[in-house]
């Protein structure tokens, strides 16, 4: 029982020593990365995200157009009929 808790305690001992030295390289390393790096990767998950909703609402089909079809259809009719090429259909009278 002895010998147990002998070989516990070294045992504890090292995985101290390793917990700080893991700790001590952690830090070192957090220190070398300074906010212009931080606020680097911080833009680049925002633009994924953005990405990522705007491929979800395209597939869910959420995705309004930016553009007013009718309105723009209308536009052309009208461009089309001050140059002559188009022609305002006429109401058929008779059956």
């Amino acid at each position: 029982m002895i010998y147990f808790s002998y070989f516990l305690s070294i045992f504890s001992f090292f995985c101290a020593l390793y917990a700080i030295a893991r700790v001590r390289t952690l830090r070192n390393d957090v220190k070398k990365v300074g906010f212009e790096d931080f606020a680097d990767v911080h833009s680049d998950v925002q633009a994924l995200k953005n990405q990522l909703k705007k491929t979800n609402n395209r597939l869910s089909g959420m995705d309004s157009p930016k553009h007013n079809s009718e309105q723009e259809a209308q536009e052309l009719l009208q461009k089309m009929a001050m140059n002559g090429q188009y022609q305002q259909p006429t109401k058929r009278i008779g059956g």
